[in-house]
């Protein structure tokens, strides 16, 4: 999988290092909690509407609460010539998520809205030195493996005892709809009311280099 990704890594380093020379840290953390809040809704909204019926009412209510701080966290972003279509297509999600919307419009607006957002605010979304699995791997066994289990599977020895349970990183239908972007942006926020915190002692490295190795479980 790593070998896959190393054209979009070289491409990805040279672009971040030319767009976020000196990144507004700011700035930097509203775009990625906008982009947090739009990956889990692109990946969990389709699950929790289908054919607009709600399957789980928990998980729609936190869909419609991430669509509502997605556009909160846009109002906050600097004046830009982009920005307008951005605010714009906020609310068209907000609106079409409180309709039930189908997933697959869900799951598009999400994603062109982080495009956009990344487009005219310069978002840097790979890291800026190659990361190492090896650092990864140590930091997965000291940090997640009692949560998520040894081998990756949500089955570690505190599995049992969480609410929501770990997500299993070999649920491809799941998994393989996640970006490295994504995986690294939930680690460094944390999700909210979730046993998953935000690993804000780790530096950026480090946090790459996890979310780099966890990718490569699916």
């Amino acid at each position: 999988r790593l070998a896959q990704l190393l054209p979009f890594l070289c491409a990805s380093f040279l672009w971040s290092a030319s767009t976020i020379a000196n990144p507004d840290s700011d700035l930097l953390v509203t775009a990625q909690s906008i982009l947090h809040s739009l990956d889990y809704m692109s990946v969990d909204y389709p699950q929790a509407v289908i054919h607009g019926e709600v399957i789980s009412a928990s998980e729609y209510a936190e869909q419609q609460e991430f669509a509502v701080a997605a556009q909160a966290l846009i109002a906050k972003l600097p004046d830009h010539s982009g920005k307008s279509d951005i605010e714009q297509s906020a609310r068209q999600l907000v609106a079409l998520v409180a309709q039930r919307g189908s997933g697959l419009e869900v799951q598009t607006l999400c994603r062109n809205l982080s495009a956009m957002v990344v487009s005219v605010y310069h978002v840097p979304i790979a890291p800026h030195t190659a990361p190492s699995l090896q650092s990864g791997a140590v930091l997965y066994a000291d940090k997640c493996a009692e949560c998520h289990g040894a081998s990756g599977y949500g089955d570690g020895p505190r599995a049992a005892n969480l609410d929501p349970k770990p997500i299993n990183f070999h649920d491809r239908n799941r998994q393989g709809q996640r970006s490295i972007y994504s995986l690294y942006s939930t680690i460094s926020l944390g999700i909210d009311n979730t046993p998953m915190r935000a690993f804000t002692d780790l530096s950026e490295a480090q946090r790459w280099a996890l979310a780099f190795y966890v990718s490569n479980f699916f």
